[in-house]
């Protein structure tokens, strides 16, 4: 069913029928709801996800935005070793956002 549904959004995509839904979000507290959500398994495993997030306001699509830091941050969790740590950063340099996300 994953596979059919990624399918589906491929296919969206490549038809633009997929719209960005853009608005003015705080990307600092995106990223700490999201890491908030995924607190449990990184608990499992004693790891430690620690932030250094500017407080940036950006115009995103929050919902997909939201979907790949789920996927990179449980990526990281999965496998970063039982007491290990996470380290993240989002910052602005010059007209460019970016997002630093470090096993540890």
């Amino acid at each position: 069913t994953t596979l059919v549904n990624k399918l589906r959004d491929i296919s969206r995509v490549e038809n633009n029928e997929d719209k960005l839904i853009k608005e003015n979000t705080n990307l600092k507290t995106l990223i700490e709801t999201v890491c908030s959500s995924l607190e449990l398994d990184a608990k499992q495993k004693n790891i430690e996800i620690s932030y250094n997030l500017d407080n940036i306001y950006i115009d995103i699509d929050k919902n997909k935005i939201s979907q790949v830091l789920i996927n990179i941050i449980s990526n990281a969790i999965k496998y970063t070793n039982n007491n290990g740590s996470i380290y993240i950063k989002a910052y602005k340099y010059n007209l460019n956002t970016y997002i630093y996300i470090h096993q540890r």
